[in-house]
């Protein structure tokens, strides 16, 4: 940010107006993302998002590697150390087949 800042010769208010102006709905990048490059968790119960949409963004994005909990948004945090294990084989295979 603050690069940006200085090579576009704004200031901080400019900047957070400019952002602000964006539309930053994960729909419009989803068919840019490598699907493989992706390990999506969604909330069965979820009302702050909704589990109809991130199946739509599954979708929008190629159908990457998902995880469902039967949870919500928030108390998906008692998932945590399921999510953590999840995240460290999907990272872990990603980087052997870097190799």
């Amino acid at each position: 940010m603050d690069e940006y800042i200085a090579e576009h010769h704004i200031t901080r208010a400019e900047f957070q107006r400019e952002m602000a102006g964006l539309d930053w709905d994960p729909k419009n990048a989803a068919a840019f993302v490598d699907p493989k490059k992706v390990c999506l968790v969604l909330g069965f119960c979820d009302c702050v998002v909704p589990f109809k949409t991130g199946r739509a963004l599954r979708a929008d994005m190629a159908k990457p590697e998902t995880v469902v909990l039967l949870s919500g948004h928030y108390t998906s945090y008692l998932y945590l150390p399921y999510i953590r294990h999840v995240a460290r084989g999907f990272l872990g295979r990603r980087f052997r087949e870097a190799q």
